[in-house]
């Protein structure tokens, strides 16, 4: 019997086009085991902007940032995940 792929969650950004928001030290893209979770990153991010705005550390005009969303994905083997559409999404190229 064939083992199944892990189906976890990965953050997404356009820049100009889709690809995962952070990769981790080997440059896979990083993945969260629950959507909570990814939401989460996402949200302690946001916050982060805006207490930097609160402080004066970071202008208002950088805007806060919130151009990401959250995908259910599968990871292979080799680390990388594949989105809905079958994109895989690999190693960060340097």
């Amino acid at each position: 019997m064939k083992a199944k792929n892990k189906k976890v969650y990965c953050i997404f950004h356009l820049a100009p086009d889709k690809e995962p928001s952070w990769y981790d030290e080997n440059d896979l893209p990083v993945t969260h085991k629950t959507k909570t979770a990814a939401v989460a990153e996402i949200l302690g991010v946001v916050k982060e902007h805006i207490r930097q705005i609160e402080s004066g550390d970071r202008d208002i005009e950088e805007g806060i940032g919130f151009d990401d969303w959250v995908e259910e994905v599968t990871v292979n083997k080799d680390g990388s995940v594949v989105d809905f559409y079958g994109t895989v999404y690999g190693k960060r190229e340097s």
